[in-house]
């Protein structure tokens, strides 16, 4: 079966249904949205609605190398569902087979 994402109708809703909390009415921080410049037009419309608009931008500059260490160490415990980075944050398990000690069950 191939995973899909969430269609930007549903990611918007989403997001304009949380920006009408109270807790969300003054200020607000936006982490990974929006990903699509569909998404970035709909959040201009959004935040017009109710006469705000974005007043500040944090651009991270990574290297190509850097991204591609980060996403391919990204796996899923089998034990436990999580997801781990085999070099920032391995389970308990890959750090003792890395480091040749024994993982205690």
């Amino acid at each position: 079966m191939k995973e899909k994402l969430v269609s930007d109708d549903i990611v918007n809703g989403l997001v304009e249904a949380r920006l009408q909390e109270e807790d969300c009415k003054k200020d607000l921080f936006l982490d990974g949205f929006p990903r699509t410049v569909a998404q970035a037009e709909e959040l201009d419309k959004i935040l017009a609605k109710s006469d705000r608009e974005i007043e500040k931008v944090i651009a991270l500059e990574v290297s190509d190398e850097e991204i591609i260490e980060r996403i391919t160490g990204r796996r899923v415990s089998k034990k436990t569902g999580k997801i781990y980075h085999i070099k920032y944050n391995p389970p308990v398990d890959e750090k003792s087979r890395r480091f040749g000690t024994k993982s205690r069950r």
